[in-house]
């Protein structure tokens, strides 16, 4: 905890009681149910270190993929307008991956495990093909990761069923590729990120609930 919160809960004890938040999600156990999630604010090591010591009880890596794949970034990811006396805020560009590929975030998951041992340190996933998809996966398995995520709910190309769909929009794609990742993973946990834009979600649960 930050030690200037902390200074502020001893010194005043009967205001701020203390709380257990403890959870165990997935087989692991974590102090508080919050955990910073993958996006640009965890794409670098920094930043992801500075949430953890202020408290959150884990982060997910900004999803990573193989080397030599490409990475259109374009910044500011967030930016403001200003309209005469409005001032607004948007998005002027969406990233799909990290900037950084598998070796890099091995680094970071090895670095952030010896230096927050009961944190959660989980990776997202992003693959083109069978062998990519479980390189990743085994590859982050054996780095240690708590946890790994796969992004089935962003476009993945050739892996949907038609060129720019996302793969979680198909529920035959959704099971194959899990199926693969659950394979490569040992007994390290799986989230598999679906989407909600499809006619029936329950379907797609289903076919993740078949691959394991």
């Amino acid at each position: 905890m930050n030690a200037v919160l902390r200074e502020t809960f001893d010194r005043h004890p009967s205001v701020y009681p203390s709380r257990n938040l403890s959870i165990v999600f997935c087989g692991i156990e974590l102090e508080n149910p919050f955990i910073l999630s993958a996006a640009p604010s965890t794409d670098e090591l920094d930043i992801v270190r500075r949430g953890l010591q202020m408290g959150w009880a884990g982060a997910i890596l900004k999803t990573t993929s193989m080397p030599g794949t490409p990475v259109s970034l374009t910044y500011p990811l967030m930016t403001g307008w200003h309209e005469g006396d409005h001032r607004l805020l948007g998005m002027g560009n969406i990233d799909l991956i990290s900037k950084y590929p598998i070796d890099e975030i091995v680094s970071r998951v090895k670095i952030l495990k010896k230096e927050f041992p009961r944190k959660l340190i989980g990776a997202s996933i992003m693959g083109q093909s069978k062998q990519a998809w479980q390189t990743l996966a085994s590859t982050l398995s054996k780095a240690g990761a708590d946890l790994i995520e796969c992004s089935f709910s962003c476009p993945q190309g050739s892996m949907g069923e038609e060129p720019g769909k996302m793969l979680a929009q198909s529920a035959e794609a959704t099971e194959r590729v899990a199926r693969w990742v659950k394979e490569a993973a040992d007994s390290t946990p799986i989230l598999i990120k679906i989407t909600p834009l499809v006619t029936d979600i329950a379907e797609i649960a289903r076919a993740v609930e078949r691959a394991g």
